[in-house]
């Protein structure tokens, strides 16, 4: 009997040191494939310029459609260059308005795109279970509350708070968007002067992370010509919060995994990686950047660190080692 005890005891103790490697080895695997969406992605997005010699536009801002059109965003341009040319072709990408396109094809507008999701993020498939939703049209009538599927990955606005224009000074996120994307963007790999291998062109978002209610990104489309977004229905009558340019662009303005419940910092980057997120660069290189980067949050839109500096294609400044 005694022995037997013994044998179990081992067995116990066996486990208890072998569960935490195994469990590291499923985040490596995770976090490996999360690194090749990253890939594709930066791997679309350079196609995308191939052939319209520009990046794709964060979204698509025309201020003589009403809010309720919709408007498409960077990850419905792409989505040929990433083997959803069917999806492409469904929603009419750029010739339908989004919310007319969403009306005829609502399951392909709430599937899980695996290309598009961290697999370490546990967060729900579409944000209907978050509250966020957007109006769309089937055969002229306006219906409501059909949740958009999620993203965790964010294209590059601003080091400041986000901005829908360009900035029109590099070095003060105040003046417009620093990064490659903005309303109407139209980014030349020729703009970021910088260097493709020194600028971020996307990164990570979490679906939520302690002390701050994210609510990860969002595909396809946004609401409202000024990009602000499909309607928050459950977060405290704040209909502005992580909509529009904050469901599809970051902002390095709060830093990485903020703790943060001021609600623009739902825009920024964040992940379910332990110490920080990866980011996909310019030059289609993915780099995991700690979230103990040089960085300033205190200082309005001054592009004076190590983070701001990676999120501005022209600021003219040196980088260290990060």
């Amino acid at each position: 009997m005694i022995e037997l005890l013994v044998v179990i005891a081992i067995i116990a103790i066996l486990i208890a040191l072998l569960l935490p490697a195994v469990q590291q080895a499923r985040e490596a695997a995770r976090r490996s494939t999360c690194k090749n969406n990253l890939k594709q992605l930066g791997l679309a997005l350079h196609n995308y310029h191939s052939t319209f010699q520009m990046l794709p536009p964060a979204y698509v801002r025309d201020p003589n459609v009403g809010d309720d059109e919709g408007h498409w965003t960077w990850s419905a341009f792409i989505a040929p260059h990433i083997e959803l040319t069917s999806v492409y072709n469904a929603f009419q990408v750029g010739n339908t308005p989004a919310s007319y396109a969403f009306g005829n094809n609502i399951q392909a507008m709430q599937q899980t795109y695996p290309v598009f999701r961290c697999p370490s993020d546990t967060g729900p498939a579409t944000h209907t279970e978050a509250g966020y939703t957007i109006d769309y049209f089937v055969s002229g009538s306006r219906t409501s509350n059909v949740g958009v599927s999620v993203t965790n990955y964010v294209v590059s606005n601003n080091n400041a708070y986000h901005r829908a224009t360009r900035a029109t000074n590099y070095l003060d996120g105040t003046t417009g968007g620093t990064g490659p994307f903005w309303g109407n963007s139209n980014c030349r790999f020729r703009d970021v002067t910088d260097g493709l291998s020194n600028t971020i062109l996307a990164g990570e978002r979490a679906y939520q992370i302690p002390g701050n209610p994210m609510y990860a990104g969002m595909l396809f489309a946004v609401r409202d010509n000024l990009g602000l977004g499909p309607t928050c229905t459950n977060c405290s009558g704040n209909t502005a919060a992580n909509q529009g340019l904050l469901s599809i662009t970051g902002t390095t303005h709060f830093g990485i995994n903020p703790i943060s419940s001021v609600d623009q910092a739902n825009g920024g980057y964040s992940s379910r990686h332990v110490g920080g997120a990866q980011f996909l660069m310019g030059d289609g290189a993915v780099r995991f950047i700690s979230e103990n980067i040089d960085t300033n949050i205190t200082n309005g839109g001054v592009v004076d660190s190590t983070l701001e500096r990676l999120s501005s294609i022209s600021d003219g400044a040196i980088l260290g080692e990060y």
